[in-house]
């Protein structure tokens, strides 16, 4: 905010400083940023000079009308040109100033929104085809609203560099994936199991293992390149433990290794009633008796079936849902298939297998083409689902958008429970559908 306010002096910025931080508490803003805006209406009145800031968000949009009444120049959706200027078409860019001056003088009466977010119904690619991925489509069944900060706005929060001693997760993810590719993608055309792979790299102590990460290191993947050279070694002795986990976890029929006759396999599928493409990038795929086993890699520990399965049915785990589809569109397809979890980041690495039979795709994907087409991209918090009588559920991962949702303001769940209640009813029936099966089955 300095920064911006320093380098900026001719610019109108508009912004908001949230009621509760990330764990809750309450703040407000702190005494020389208050200072600093007054420095600003120097031309106003000395009652406006004498007001503090205010803490909540209505009243900072009275008080920031109130800085320019004529053109309510220092209101929303200022900010957003002023942060992403290149992003040409936004519909606040073509906002006029008069239209958010009567805004401005409407704030007193009671105001609904539909929950609509114009132009922002179906997402588009960097190549402008429009599609969603597999993982965003997990973030829509949790947070509507993530799904469109992340997808839509594509907002990046700031953060603070630290140290680079270790990878995040995912960027160890990302290197686990490509590590199981090289080692498995050269035997595709072979007609070589899983299996024997395993045996051949973990014999004579894993010394072909151990040559193959060297191999892999020298390449330096980026998640690698920007370690010291010490942390790079710790990054490479982890891989290797893992993978050699993993092997012998398949060498003792825990885990499951057949003739693998795909890797890292990328696909778009249509989107059943919608001009949208669903993208996928499927880990791996063996065949067996003519039986196809899709796999999909987790770098984290595992979590119990029983959990897993709740979470296919929510859409949290979606992968379970979608690969088989994404799979059954190849030549020859439909294809009979079972989908497993490898959750590589146990010890040892765990198999889970999830039984997606009982979901019928369509009908799973209709509400959430629902939210696309309309452009109805709510915030789902646990509390709004406490409100629909659904317990257990727990959608909202205190994501860096905390601040924007408002998860956490007086009478905030009560809103969103309204909202979803008119516009989302089918996304609610559906996650009631699970919480209620589960109750029954219990």
């Amino acid at each position: 905010l300095l920064f911006c306010l320093t380098n900026t002096s001719s610019q109108n910025i508009h912004w908001v400083v949230p009621e509760t931080d990330s764990t809750g508490r309450s703040v407000a803003p702190t005494p020389w940023v208050q200072r600093y805006l007054r420095v600003w209406s120097e031309d106003f009145s000395s009652e406006m000079k004498r007001r503090r800031i205010p803490r909540g968000p209505i009243q900072q949009g009275e008080f920031l009308f109130g800085l320019d009444p004529d053109t309510g120049s220092f209101l929303p959706p200022d900010l957003l040109a002023f942060a992403q200027p290149d992003r040409a078409g936004l519909p606040s860019a073509r906002l006029p100033y008069d239209y958010l001056a009567k805004a401005g003088e409407s704030r007193k009466t009671d105001l609904t929104w539909n929950g609509h977010i114009p132009n922002a119904e179906l997402p588009t690619s960097h190549d402008g085809t429009q599609r969603v991925g597999v993982t965003d489509l997990e973030n829509l069944c949790r947070c509507p609203y993530r799904f469109y900060a992340n997808c839509h706005a594509q907002w990046h929060a700031l953060q603070p560099l630290g140290s680079a001693d270790q990878m995040s997760g995912l960027d160890w993810g990302s290197l686990v994936h490509e590590f199981l590719e090289l080692l498995i993608r050269p035997t595709l055309d072979q007609q070589v199991s899983v299996e024997d792979t395993a045996r051949t790299l973990l014999d004579s102590d894993a010394r072909g293992l151990k040559e193959a990460a060297q191999d892999f290191a020298r390449d330096l993947p980026g998640t690698l390149a920007v370690l010291p050279e010490l942390f790079q070694k710790v990054a490479v002795g982890k891989l290797v433990t893992t993978v050699t986990d993993y092997f012998q976890q398949i060498l003792a029929k825990i885990c499951q290794g057949s003739f693998p006759i795909a890797v890292e396999l990328k696909r778009r599928v249509p989107f059943p009633g919608l001009d949208l493409l669903i993208s996928g990038k499927i880990d791996r795929i063996d065949e067996k008796d003519g039986v196809y086993y899709i796999y999909d890699y987790k770098s984290s520990g595992s979590s119990s079936p029983t959990q897993l399965q709740k979470d296919m049915l929510l859409g949290y785990r979606i992968q379970p849902i979608l690969y088989p589809l994404i799979f059954d569109q190849e030549p020859g397809g439909p294809h009979p298939s079972a989908f497993s979890f490898i959750f590589l980041g146990a010890s040892p690495p765990v198999e889970t297998t999830l039984d997606h039979s009982s979901v019928e795709v369509n009908r799973f994907l209709k509400p959430l083409g629902e939210i696309l087409q309309e452009g109805l991209y709510l915030p789902l918090s646990r509390e709004t689902l406490e409100l629909h009588q659904v317990q257990e559920v727990n959608p909202c991962q205190f994501c860096d958008y905390i601040s924007l949702c408002r998860r956490f303001d007086p009478g905030a769940p009560g809103r969103y429970f309204k909202f979803s209640q008119e516009r989302l009813s089918s996304r609610i029936d559906a996650i009631q559908s699970v919480t209620r099966k589960e109750g029954a089955e219990a």
